[in-house]
């Protein structure tokens, strides 16, 4: 059975491995499309819940590196996004959030 191509773009079922590595940071093992928008909605979005240790902005601002296996898209087509958000919590902490 062949799958749609425009249900890859509309629903991205590929994701990444996190390591939270508690005082040492996290890592990523390989970030396919969809992995930010699993971490909003696994992590609760930008604040944190009063039963969660950390927001998804707070596992971002913890990065200490990404390590991509190989170039097939569904392993590496999530870091452009993962690098921007990171770079909007170090960068601007207390921009607007939409």
């Amino acid at each position: 059975m062949l799958m749609d191509p425009y249900l890859l773009h509309v629903v991205p079922l590929v994701s990444a491995t996190l390591l939270d590595m508690n005082n040492d940071g996290t890592f990523f093992l390989d970030i396919g499309e969809g992995t930010y928008g699993q971490m909003f909605r696994q992590f609760g979005g930008y604040e944190r819940s009063a039963d969660q240790k950390d927001s998804v902005d707070d596992r971002l601002k913890r990065l200490k590196g990404i390590f991509i296996s190989h170039l097939h898209a569904d392993h590496h087509l999530g870091t452009v996004t993962i690098i921007d958000r990171w770079n909007n919590v170090w960068l601007h902490p207390y921009s607007l959030k939409l």
